[in-house]
């Protein structure tokens, strides 16, 4: 398995002691798509990138840290509704306008977009404030994904349940902290 940066290991003494069985890599990985799913669902990994646009260009490969993908973007300055989100041939995001923004003067642009890891075969990087701030949600949320294994020695949906639960409530707060915090 690729290796997991951003401290995601400091999660495994929080996941459940009833997880006999299970391997680190299953660990790790059930706590990588807890911490994906916790970015993606709170929106509360916000990040802003300037960048200078050519008079006549039309678009701007984004290079957000990490490695990581926006889900959602929005362009900030100069304020604009038209364009569009692809993907280039290296699979980086890259923000197509319909048209220049000036046929003649050069632009600074300001992109803000909401951001989840990306695991590959590189591994998975995020900031470190995701686990430090929600690690016992991310824990909860991998030890629910964990538990509702078929026919497994710590199979426990009634456990699921509650550290699904308890992950929900997790990602309504980072949910709230985004709202208050904004773009770090």
């Amino acid at each position: 398995m690729a290796e997991i940066v951003g401290e995601l290991a400091m999660i495994l003494p929080m996941l459940s002691t009833d997880l006999a069985g299970v391997s680190t890599a299953d660990k790790l990985a059930a706590a990588g798509a807890a911490a994906r799913r916790l970015c993606w669902a709170s929106r509360c990994w916000r990040h802003e990138l300037a960048t200078d646009l050519e008079a006549g260009q039309t678009n701007i490969t984004l290079q957000w840290p990490m490695r990581a993908n926006a889900i959602a973007i929005d362009v900030v300055v100069p304020r604009t509704d038209a364009f569009r989100v692809e993907r280039d041939n290296l699979g980086r995001q890259v923000v197509v306008f319909n048209s220049p923004l000036s046929e003649t003067v050069d632009a600074l642009v300001r992109i803000k977009g909401c951001l989840i890891p990306v695991m590959d075969g590189d591994g998975m990087q995020m900031p470190e404030w995701i686990v430090e701030q929600y690690g016992e949600a991310i824990a909860a949320g991998a030890t629910a994904m964990l538990k509702r294994h078929a026919r497994k020695p710590y199979t426990d949906l009634n456990g699921a349940e509650y550290a699904d639960r308890e992950f929900r409530r997790g990602i309504g707060q980072a949910a709230i902290d985004a709202q208050k915090v904004g773009v770090r």
